[in-house]
């Protein structure tokens, strides 16, 4: 039987067109997963017109077991990111999976992050320019989220 996992996808709403693909890409390469049954939390596709964002993002960063960050400039530099969601991770404990979504600026100030290990840190999802490098992103990705899940309940 595998383990339910849920994972929060956190992203910046100017990055929303580049985390759909990304999003969708793990949504397939984790359901593969034989270990853990991963079920993916996303604004877009658990948010509906008239519900308290608010309150809604907060659910499910509770319900969650470990966040995916879409680093990017734009969620660096959103305020609900950094004070509610990447708050919520790195003051709670819980698994943290920082992942570059594009390339930023070396001295960029990290938020938090600067101390984590950032998936793709020299080579950003942005980057890749065929479908199947995005794939093989995502599904490396998929594979770090397995890593991570067995390696810290082995601690």
């Amino acid at each position: 039987m595998k383990k339910p996992v849920s994972v929060f996808l956190s992203y910046a709403s100017a990055d929303r067109r580049l985390c759909e693909l990304l999003w969708a890409d793990l949504k397939v390469a984790t359901r593969a997963d034989a270990a853990y049954d991963i079920t993916l939390w996303s604004m877009d596709e658990n948010l509906l017109a008239g519900d308290d964002f608010d309150s809604e993002i907060r659910g499910g960063l509770d319900a969650s077991d470990l966040g995916v960050f879409a680093v990017s400039h734009a969620m660096l530099c959103s305020d609900y990111i950094q004070r509610v969601e990447l708050g919520h991770f790195l003051d709670s404990g819980k698994l943290l999976v920082p992942a570059l979504l594009t390339n930023i600026n070396a001295y960029a100030d990290l938020r938090g992050l600067r101390p984590k290990q950032v998936y793709g840190w020299n080579d950003d999802y942005e980057a890749c320019r065929s479908r199947a490098a995005r794939r093989k992103w995502a599904t490396g990705l998929a594979e770090e989220l397995h890593r991570v899940l067995v390696e810290r309940s082995a601690r």
